[in-house]
């Protein structure tokens, strides 16, 4: 999370949605004084909310932050900082019931993180604003892989990729009203199928082994040492998913192999390996 004034200015900051962990200017007082509040500030923040702020503080509370801007606020009531700020009132203006905030990513490193934050942040700023439909939410809600933010903002070398990409994850209606460009048929922006690329070796491997323990992409991440530059090619992003099929089949076998070890005769065990295959994406989706 970032903490400081130095990092954005003026009334954008001011503004600035919170799931970018960065908070307020400390607009008013010296240059000494500015530094002295903001550090009595971000101490508090992490002490009541910890380093996820973001996405633990209340709408509620957030609004009261991005108020106190004044040094003199700060310092006045550095001995007990919490009764100060729960006395304070929020915007007015603020609705709770309409805010919505995307939820925290995850990812191999917090310069992934950051980088994909961004990617979401620029791509929801520009098509929706703070009016994001329910359904876009939905989609938001679930699509918390840095990985997939970093390697569809390339996808497949055409303009709009990362706006395509979630256009695909959304109903019709909401992909209608995106009015997404039709490049036609993907065509790889290299000569000669991706199969033959190291990209794709590396990706292939990394995610069949994943999956063949542990069933889905989502439970583990991938090695950290899997350059940025793999996981965000067209034949990186092809390598994975084909690994990923190969993987999941081979868990399904030596889950079938273990349910035949403990049943009786007569169960069908790729079925149920099957079913649990199934089972376990459905829970990962959000579906229980």
């Amino acid at each position: 999370m970032l903490f400081g004034d130095e990092l954005t200015g003026g009334a954008t900051a001011m503004r600035r949605v919170r799931w970018d962990g960065v908070l307020p200017d400390i607009t008013t007082g010296s240059p000494r004084q500015k530094s002295w509040a903001a550090d009595i500030r971000n101490r508090y923040v992490r002490d009541r909310w910890g380093d996820r702020w973001p996405f633990k503080m209340s709408e509620m509370d957030w609004s009261r932050l991005t108020q106190l801007v004044e040094a003199k606020w700060w310092i006045d009531n550095r001995n007990d900082v919490e009764r100060a700020f729960d006395k304070q009132e929020p915007w007015p203006e603020v609705d709770q019931a309409k805010q919505y905030w995307p939820p925290d990513l995850t990812a191999r490193t917090s310069e992934d993180r950051r980088r994909a934050m961004d990617i979401r942040r620029a791509l929801t700023e520009k098509r929706w604003g703070s009016k994001i439909p329910p359904a876009v939410q939905e989609v938001l809600n679930r699509l918390v892989d840095a990985d997939w933010w970093l390697r569809n903002e390339v996808g497949d070398g055409y303009p709009q990729a990362i706006d395509r990409a979630v256009g695909d994850e959304l109903p019709e209606y909401d992909r209608r009203m995106m009015a997404l460009p039709n490049y036609g048929p993907y065509v790889p922006p290299h000569p000669g199928p991706c199969t033959g690329r190291p990209d794709y070796a590396v990706m292939h491997a990394a995610a069949k082994k994943v999956v063949a323990e542990h069933g889905d992409l989502r439970l583990v991440s991938l090695p950290v040492d899997i350059p940025v530059e793999a996981r965000s090619s067209c034949c990186g992003a092809a390598g994975r998913n084909a690994g990923e099929a190969e993987g999941k089949e081979i868990w399904i076998s030596r889950r079938a192999a273990e349910i035949r070890r403990r049943s009786p005769r007569g169960v069908d065990a790729e079925k149920e390996a099957r079913s649990n295959m199934w089972r376990m994406e459905r829970n990962l989706d959000g579906h229980g």
